[in-house]
């Protein structure tokens, strides 16, 4: 009977000792997400907790799923996909972060029929997406299923069941509305709410602002003229008691401004009256709450105690009616005047003094005024800070803003050959030079280490190495070989960045070369171009373009240009 070497003896026992990578792979698991979303608890069963943990369960279950993250929307409707968490979900997916979405059912992934039918019918699939939705026992990557008529089905019965779930909410408050029933969520400055009563009751501590604002009124003094005036006695502002109540910092610069003194002076509440309906909201669909014309409020008198008597209240109101014919009126009449001497930087021009918003104004040659030919920019101030008079031409101004813009285009065009170049790769900046290096250095080290790595095994077989020698070096190896695949996924993303760049100043120096014959700034220039100018009563104007950013990339990649 032939004799088996020593050698071969060796061999078999390290072979029988350990688990070969190299021989055995396992197959690579995907790279899943769990997504929750709901629009208010609904009880014990129904709670996103319970919604997550039934997630996780069947991902756990599922050997060949990887959870890398959990996206929960919970506060959030599923009538449209504006949802932090599901916007972060895309974007991740986009990425190649995400391969599977695993959901409950479909009606937490949306409820718009449209928008569902898209994700799942386009955009996933086209992104080799798979999409697996647990109780309707729905998963993509089954031919079934995606021809299946069942899914669209789902997917409209989850709209009905939305929309008339809107009319239901919507019914519910017109009815409390109209028997006046309705809760009160919050208190108006001026009362608080008493929850057991479900009424509001006059707060001494800021009743005594809301009587001084309506005297103060009737005296004749200006909505600017009183928030001036609690600013000076430092009176707190509605805002700042909502803050307090909800547990909001109160930022510093919070003080009373005309449209607060004129949302207090229209207020039914302060006569004793509840009025309900001054804003409505479409559930579905999540449309913003829009302002109901005054003839479909609801309005229950003498609800509750009244701070204003009902005399005072409704001369404040014929007075400020007065006031607010008079600005209409006076509207009207200038309009040829504005449509001749437009704005061309509305809310734009600041002064560098104050910080104030300096006002356009319209000026007349002549005593008689009759003769409008010019405009001035002027510092007035607001109901907060007194204006400390500058003016600037407007005029002036223009040509000012327009020999920048001039600048600015000619100097970016004459980049426009160099660009050529960074993108037909002829030319490169040093920046862009080192990452090349960096990454070439990079992927022969990471050659040479799967090269040492893949040696391994060779080297336990012939004995070179024991087991115990051979894990440990391997996972040497593979810690270098992952550390350095960073390095170079990192430099490569760099490079990417510079790249995304130069396609930036690109598109910038293309947009402005429109620009090059131009002689007069329009409208549509400076709304485009401008961002902000800021006067000084020494005569300096500081123009901050809308582009400065990119402006800035291109000299950069100029300058670091080889």
């Amino acid at each position: 009977m032939a004799r088996k070497s020593r050698r071969k003896k060796t061999e078999e026992v390290v072979l029988e000792s350990i688990v070969v990578p190299e021989v055995t792979r396992e197959k690579t698991r995907v790279r899943t997400a769990a997504y929750a979303r709901l629009s208010v608890d609904k009880g014990e069963d129904e709670k996103i907790e319970t919604q997550v943990e039934l997630l996780y369960q069947f991902i756990e279950g599922k050997p060949e799923l990887e959870l890398i993250d959990t996206y929960v929307d919970n506060g959030y409707s599923g009538t449209n996909f504006d949802r932090p968490e599901f916007i972060r979900l895309m974007e991740d997916v986009k990425t190649g972060k995400i391969h599977c979405i695993v959901v409950k059912d479909l009606s937490r992934f949306g409820r718009d029929f449209l928008e569902t039918g898209y994700y799942l019918e386009t955009l996933l699939p086209n992104l080799n997406v798979r999409f697996i939705s647990v109780n309707d026992d729905y998963d993509s990557i089954r031919q079934s299923d995606r021809e299946s008529i069942a899914v669209p089905i789902k997917n409209i019965i989850n709209e009905l069941y939305a929309k008339e779930a809107s009319k239901k909410q919507t019914a519910y408050f017109e009815m409390c509305s109209k028997n006046g029933t309705r809760t009160i969520e919050r208190g108006t400055f001026g009362y608080f709410v008493d929850r057991k009563e479900n009424r509001l009751v006059v707060n001494p501590d800021t009743a005594p602002y809301v009587q001084l604002i309506f005297r103060w009124y009737l005296m004749g003094y200006t909505t600017g003229q009183i928030a001036r005036r609690l600013n000076l006695v430092q009176a707190k502002t509605p805002f700042y008691y909502k803050a307090m109540e909800e547990g909001h910092s109160v930022p510093d610069t919070d003080q009373w401004r005309c449209d607060r003194v004129k949302t207090i002076l229209r207020n039914r509440t302060y006569a004793g009256d509840t009025v309900y309906g001054k804003r409505r909201k479409i559930f579905y669909k999540n449309v913003d709450a829009y302002h109901a014309k005054q003839e479909d409020w609801v309005i229950h008198e003498d609800t509750h105690e009244a701070i204003i008597s009902r005399a005072e209240f409704n001369r404040v109101q014929d007075m400020m009616d007065i006031v607010s014919k008079k600005k209409r009126d006076g509207w009207e009449k200038k309009k040829e005047i504005r449509e001749r001497f437009p704005d061309h930087f509305p809310q734009k021009v600041c002064c560098m003094e104050c910080g104030n918003t300096m006002l356009y104004n319209r000026y007349a040659r002549g005593a008689s005024g009759t003769g409008f030919d010019g405009a001035f920019y002027e510092c007035k101030g607001n109901d907060i800070i007194e204006g400390c008079g500058q003016r600037i031409h407007e005029d002036y101004l223009r040509i000012i803003v327009m020999d920048q813009i001039r600048n600015i285009v000619s100097c970016a065009c004459d980049k426009k050959k160099l660009l050529k170049k960074l993108q037909s790769g002829e030319c490169s900046t040093g920046r862009m030079l080192s990452l090349r290096r960096k990454i070439s250095d990079l992927s022969a080290e990471l050659a040479r280490k799967v090269e040492a790595r893949e040696s391994l095994y060779e080297n336990l077989t012939e004995g070179v190495i024991d087991s115990d020698d051979y894990r440990m070096l391997k996972e040497h190896y593979l810690l270098e070989e992952q550390k350095l695949k960073g390095e170079i996924e990192a430099a490569e993303e760099k490079k990417r960045d510079i790249n995304r760049m130069v396609s930036r100043c690109t598109e910038l120096v293309e947009h402005l070369e429109e620009y090059l014959g131009r002689q007069e700034l329009d409208e549509t220039m400076a709304a485009e171009f401008v961002e902000k100018i800021v006067i000084s009563s020494a005569g300096k104007i500081e123009v901050r373009f809308a582009f400065n950013d990119v402006f800035a990339e291109l000299q950069g990649l100029a300058a670091d240009a080889v």
